[in-house]
């Protein structure tokens, strides 16, 4: 969830108003099936969805199966889902 989503639908309205398109953002594999193969929460781009098609923009989607962070300069982590970690490392034919 956005931290204040009414400020949020306001900037994405304003960004319609200024011509923008539309916008695009990775689908990370660690967000969507984070707890265990073939559970999935699709809820936080169901709800970044919403509030994109209700500004009138478009959304392009990138699906992310790579974890993210560990390069110089990057604020941000987000791993691979633990239970790839530990199929990893058990069967490292799973790597390439």
């Amino acid at each position: 969830r956005y931290l204040d989503e009414k400020w949020f639908q306001q900037l994405l309205k304003k960004m319609h108003k200024a011509g923008v398109k539309g916008l695009m953002v990775d689908v990370w594999w660690g967000v969507v099936e984070r707890d265990a193969p073939r559970k999935y929460n699709w809820e936080p781009y169901r709800l970044l969805a919403k509030h994109v098609a209700s500004a009138g923009l478009e959304l392009h989607v990138v699906f992310s199966f790579h974890a993210c962070g560990g390069n110089v300069g990057d604020t941000f982590c987000l791993p691979l889902p633990k239970w790839v970690e530990y199929a990893m490392d058990r069967c490292s034919d799973l790597l390439y």
